[in-house]
């Protein structure tokens, strides 16, 4: 025993004849080998990196696709693109079908989600229906609303027979509403999926902030706009790239329905790159184009992510 002197009294402590204790080292987290990604990138170099990088190259030459001879031409093909009065009327469509497409299924997705985040009986089985269309093929949807949108198509019908025969069209023949119904159809099937991602998001939502915000005296609108709105930032930044992105790419259900006619009112870069390049057998001018979509995917998507870094902060 151990006399410890603590002022005026005497304190007694035990004394340990036991080796001293030993300080264990923190455990390291076990990380998985980094050359677990490595058959993951070689397919991913096979199949994008060295096609992409090859399209870069046949882009500044006169390659036709068929044989092994080609020349450089430099920024001939650039050049001739934007001279092109196709080329500008698609990229002009794209631009637009991107913003319809955008816009419609950012504010029809996010209805969707606030109605069926309530406690509703059938909210369940309403998810289910919502999202059906996302998992069908692009093919099949172009093929539904392509006889949907006939001259004697069901929509036609419906119009008819409801009184409205004043509103009937063709509605992939006529210049004036041909894209937005393309833009319509790719909103229906893309909507479920933009749908899942809000309401995702609006599980992350205290309940406790809104029920507070509601108690202070703060309308729908209010708690939506002041609380549910920057809560669902993230949610809203990658259903906004998703759809941009994908906007700019749509390419099965133009096909389908309209081919990017009549007359080009319905072509985009994407259509037009497939027609230059595999129909027409403009392969360079083609490949030109793909380059030219490429690089405006990336602009539009990294401009998107800096807005919103920039509103986060």
């Amino acid at each position: 025993m151990t006399q410890l002197s603590l002022g005026p009294r005497t304190v007694t402590a035990p004394e340990f004849d036991g080796p001293a204790p030993t300080l264990r080292r923190p455990r390291r987290r076990h990380q998985v080998p980094w050359w677990f990604l490595i058959p993951a990138l070689v397919i991913y170099t096979i199949v994008v990196v060295v096609p992409d990088l090859q399209a870069m190259v046949y882009a500044f030459t006169n390659w036709d696709g068929l044989t092994s001879h080609f020349d450089f031409v430099g920024f001939a093909n650039f050049v001739a693109a934007f001279r092109s009065p196709y080329a500008l009327s698609s990229l002009v469509n794209t631009l637009l079908l991107t913003a319809a497409v955008t816009v419609i299924q950012l504010v029809v997705g996010l209805l969707l989600a606030l109605a069926l985040n309530s406690p509703v009986r059938s909210r369940n089985v309403l998810r289910a229906v919502f999202f059906a269309p996302v998992v069908l093929t692009s093919v099949a949807v172009g093929y539904i609303w392509k006889y949907m949108y006939a001259p004697t198509g069901a929509l036609n019908q419906i119009l008819d027979f409801t009184g409205l025969s004043a509103l009937k069209h063709d509605w992939l023949g006529d210049p004036s509403v041909n894209l937005w119904a393309i833009a319509f159809l790719c909103v229906w099937q893309s909507a479920g999926f933009t749908m899942v991602i809000f309401l995702a998001g609006l599980q992350g939502v205290d309940s406790d902030l809104i029920e507070a915000a509601h108690l202070d005296g703060a309308g729908p609108w209010a708690r939506f706009w002041y609380v549910v709105r920057p809560l669902l930032a993230p949610a809203i930044l990658v259903n906004a790239v998703l759809c941009v992105s994908g906007g700019l790419k749509i390419f099965d259900q133009i096909y389908i329905t309209t081919q990017g006619g009549p007359a080009h009112t319905t072509a985009t870069l994407a259509t037009l790159t497939y027609t230059d390049g595999f129909v027409t057998g403009d392969y360079s001018f083609g490949v030109t184009l793909s380059v030219i979509l490429t690089v405006l995917v990336s602009v539009v998507t990294i401009v998107q992510f800096r807005l919103m870094n920039r509103k986060e902060r």
